[in-house]
């Protein structure tokens, strides 16, 4: 990520990640913050202490492809006779059930591609999900009070993965951040509630031009 922006020559960007994402966007931020003018971290993987020494532990025993998620991805479904079988094929499913139906179709259409037989297939290999899956981070307790730019995280009320446990710790670690929860959202929120999660983002960044416009000199216009 740092590679790709000082190749694109950016600077003072704002960093959205969400999930793994919103780690890489955390530590990219920790270790080039001149990168950065603020990040915006949806649901990162930032499990509870307790359960990251077990995943240490696994990956000592080299056992981290048995957990359910490996397996998962390792067994998921590759090809569809259309995108619409996708789509349905999908919809039936627990963990897409509460996606709007613009949400569904876009991860359809971006995450298939047309095979010469006429059938659809996923872009992303499962086995580098289930890779993603088997090396998720287990030390980013320690770059998190290394955050110094301004920070929004956001967290679905109903998330199994960045739990409220871990929202507590990291506000008491970044005391200077704001915390916003979505109601009746879970890990995908993004997805889930498009809608809200863009609101909250944008309103965070129309308060930090504010603040910004302050420091610069002073509030300009009526």
């Amino acid at each position: 990520l740092i590679q790709g922006l000082d190749d694109l020559g950016l600077q003072d960007i704002i960093g959205v990640g969400h999930s793994l994402g919103g780690v890489l966007t955390l530590w990219a931020a920790v270790r080039r913050p001149d990168l950065f003018r603020a990040v915006v971290l949806i649901e990162p993987v930032i499990l509870p202490p307790l359960v990251l020494w077990g995943m240490r532990l696994l990956c000592l025993l080299k056992l981290q492809r048995r957990l359910p998620l490996v397996q998962g991805a390792l067994h998921r479904r590759r090809t569809w006779p259309s995108r619409q079988a996708c789509y349905e094929h999908y919809r039936s499913k627990p963990l897409f059930a509460t996606w709007p139906e613009t949400s569904l179709w876009a991860y359809v259409e971006a995450g298939t591609r047309e095979r010469a037989d006429g059938q659809v297939e996923l872009v992303y290999p499962p086995e580098w999900e289930a890779h993603i899956f088997a090396t998720a981070p287990a030390d980013v307790w320690r770059a998190v009070p290394h955050l110094r730019c301004p920070a929004l995280i956001i967290r679905g009320e109903r998330s199994d993965t960045f739990r409220p446990e871990s929202q507590a710790r990291m506000e008491r670690l970044l005391p200077q951040a704001r915390f916003v929860v979505i109601p009746g959202a879970g890990h995908l929120v993004p997805m889930e509630h498009p809608a809200e999660t863009g609101a909250v983002i944008r309103d965070f960044l129309e308060e930090l031009e504010i603040r910004t416009t302050i420091t610069r000199g002073g509030v300009h216009g009526c």
